[in-house]
């Protein structure tokens, strides 16, 4: 389809199947914050540390 296509086909093809993904992907992020903040709004730096030690299985530190 694109084998003969020039450059700037190609270009702006790519351009066009990225603004929408862009979109898609800006939201996720959005969501991804708003749940990471809803979740962890109360919690000391020390203690979510401490948390991802303890489910990676690491010995926590003291």
């Amino acid at each position: 389809m694109f084998i003969d296509a020039p450059l700037n086909t190609i270009k702006t093809c790519a351009i066009v199947t990225s603004i929408p993904l862009m979109f898609i992907i800006s939201y996720m992020v959005y969501g991804f914050i708003k749940w990471m903040r809803e979740d962890f709004a109360l919690t000391s730096g020390e203690d979510i540390l401490r948390q991802s030690r303890e489910a990676a299985g690491a010995v926590p530190a003291e």
